[in-house]
């Protein structure tokens, strides 16, 4: 099974890298935005929240969803291998309340969701998150 998944990826790059006249090239500035991996968030809560990656200290912000939806942020290709998700509200206030997933480790054409759930009780960020990884074997992944 993996000798044929590996056979799969290596067949579908040639194309990639034989593109042109021979001459394999770099992305050009509009592809950028395909490279990375996906992220769905499944907000289960009645606030809307920014999405953050924290990794070497740092937070980068992937994106919003609004309360009890789910949106499909991107983390950009090489941007770390593992990080932590963060979820903050969407409140004009600056606010040092989060909630922080486990370690999650990216890895290219993996396919991960992020289930954030309120707790009882009055909060304006999640309590409780799930994070799944999944190897992706559909090539529109």
């Amino acid at each position: 099974m993996l000798k044929k998944l590996g056979l799969a990826v290596l067949l579908a790059s040639v194309p990639a890298a034989c593109a042109g006249n021979g001459v394999a090239t770099s992305p050009e500035v509009g592809d950028l935005e395909s490279l990375g991996t996906d992220i769905e968030i499944d907000n289960r809560t009645t606030s809307s929240l920014r999405i953050y990656a924290l990794y070497a200290g740092q937070e980068t912000r992937l994106g919003r969803v609004g309360a009890l939806s789910a949106e499909t942020v991107r983390i950009p290709q090489g941007a770390a291998s593992t990080i932590r998700l963060v979820a903050r509200p969407s409140a004009g206030v600056k606010t040092q309340r989060r909630h922080m997933s486990e370690p999650v480790e990216v890895f290219p054409g993996h396919r991960i969701t992020w289930e954030l759930k309120a707790s009882p009780g009055v909060s304006d960020v999640p309590r409780f998150s799930t994070v799944r990884v999944f190897a992706c074997t559909d090539p529109a992944c």
